[in-house]
């Protein structure tokens, strides 16, 4: 069998080839720290390799969610502690009406502040979060929560739908409370009263 000349030479330049894209091949790994580089390269470390892309982004979102529902829910938290703050002083100063050394300017006053509590305490309820979506209306985070009666007091137009986050495969973490049961459905200590 002979060998021409010019199969020397494409076999030669075969071999000099491969071996430069070995070395190219070698340099990415290199450079980019990974030894597989295209699935070609080994398809089992490959499928590996994509399982556990999915799992490490899988678990940053649920980091993300935990930082998520833990804001809203700090949230949430310091607002009904302004609730809480603002029905305590109002009963403070209902009280205080009732002293029998009040004049009618003094009561005025009171009267006054009440209603800028009751405002304040309205403005709480329908405070929004950071995605702009108001915190106590349920589902309907686009829809204000409280809307004021032409008669006075307010009148709830949310729903009683409670959002959740994952957190884990198996675990949800409620992220609000609605304002329907919280600031709505409130049992009273007594039924009735008498004057």
């Amino acid at each position: 069998m002979r060998i021409s000349t010019m199969q020397q030479f494409n076999t030669g330049l075969r071999s000099i080839l491969d071996n430069q894209e070995a070395t190219l091949k070698t340099q990415q790994q290199i450079s980019t720290g990974r030894r597989v580089l295209t699935p070609a390269d080994d398809p089992i470390a490959s499928t590996r390799i994509l399982q556990l892309q999915q799992d490490l982004s899988l678990r940053n979102q649920y980091g993300e969610n935990v930082t998520a529902a833990r804001n809203r829910l700090t949230l949430e938290e310091s607002i009904l502690a302004s609730v809480d703050e603002n029905i305590a002083r109002i009963r403070e100063l209902t009280v205080n009406a009732g002293n029998g050394s009040m004049t009618k300017e003094d009561r005025g006053y009171i009267a006054a502040e009440i209603d800028q509590r009751l405002d304040a305490l309205t403005d709480l309820m329908n405070t929004k979060d950071a995605s702009n979506t108001y915190i106590f209306s349920g589902f309907k985070g686009e829809t204000k929560p409280f809307l004021e009666r032409p008669g006075g007091g307010v009148i709830y137009q949310g729903d009683d739908g409670e959002r959740s986050l994952e957190i884990s495969n198996s675990t949800k973490v409620q992220t609000n409370d609605t304002g329907k049961k919280l600031f709505v459905d409130i049992q009273s200590a007594k039924s009735t009263f008498y004057t």
